[in-house]
């Protein structure tokens, strides 16, 4: 799999596992909008509607700052 396309999650050594559980995203944009790395980008489309994040894993800092402001849980640290 290319990186560069997203796997869902991402890691660095000493920062955080992040991962997006889809079944969960509302779609509304917010990680898009704070993520200061501009590592996450629109996933494939759902039956339904909604594009849940990709993580781009080469451009993820295991900031957070997703994890935070998701309002809806959907963006997860795992611990490594």
């Amino acid at each position: 799999m290319n990186p560069r396309r997203g796997s869902g999650s991402a890691t660095r050594p000493g920062l955080a596992l992040v991962a997006v559980v889809a079944a969960r995203c509302t779609g509304c944009g917010a990680c898009f909008a704070t993520c200061p790395d501009h590592a996450l980008r629109p996933g494939p489309g759902r039956p339904g509607g909604g594009r849940p994040p990709m993580v781009l894993v080469d451009v993820c800092t295991g900031c957070a700052e997703c994890v935070e402001i998701c309002p809806s849980d959907a963006i997860e640290e795992v611990d490594q």
